[in-house]
């Protein structure tokens, strides 16, 4: 048989919403990094209409 007390599970609730905002804040800053490269590179990722005519077509 499990048994849960309250505390357990507020604790474990706890640690989940550290992991969360911790995990949110990761992804903020690979969004930053990934929009800081798309300038970088003169915004050739901003579609792939543009990415498709700078590379002739030829993906596949």
């Amino acid at each position: 048989m499990i048994s849960y007390q309250f505390g357990d599970v507020d604790a474990h609730g706890a640690t989940i919403r550290a992991q969360a905002a911790s995990l949110e804040a990761e992804h903020q800053a690979i969004i930053r990094d990934v929009l800081a490269a798309g300038d970088f590179w003169g915004g050739a990722s901003s579609s792939m209409a543009s990415t498709d005519s700078a590379v002739g077509a030829s993906w596949a």
